[in-house]
């Protein structure tokens, strides 16, 4: 084969993967502008439907990311839970508290 054909082989290959890519970032994108909800809204009594489904970022294939904002979440909520503390317990506190974040941390994964 001659440069000429594989220049536009690769040209097309190239324009199928930026197809699926814009593809892949569309569905994501009409997922993700959904919310946690869907369509419907949280005061309709329709969100206790929405127990054991994927969020909308663990749908879209963002599972790690969506473990990563729980853990953080967890551990921001652990070091003000630690700043409230006064004393001498605030050693015991934090092992307990790194304690339940690896288990929910466990239990999410």
């Amino acid at each position: 084969m001659d440069k000429k054909g594989e220049i536009v082989i690769g040209i097309f290959i190239a324009i199928i993967v930026l197809l699926a890519i814009l593809i892949m970032i569309s569905m994501c994108q009409e997922v993700l502008s959904r919310g946690k909800y869907g369509q419907r809204g949280p005061g309709d009594g329709s969100h206790d439907d929405r127990r054991g489904q994927p969020s909308a970022l663990a749908s879209c294939g963002f599972m790690g990311l969506e473990k990563e904002m729980d853990r953080i979440r967890i551990e921001e909520q652990v070091r003000n839970r630690l700043g409230q503390m006064h004393g001498d317990h605030r050693q015991e506190v934090q092992e307990l508290n790194l304690q339940q974040l690896s288990s929910i941390y466990n239990q999410k994964g």
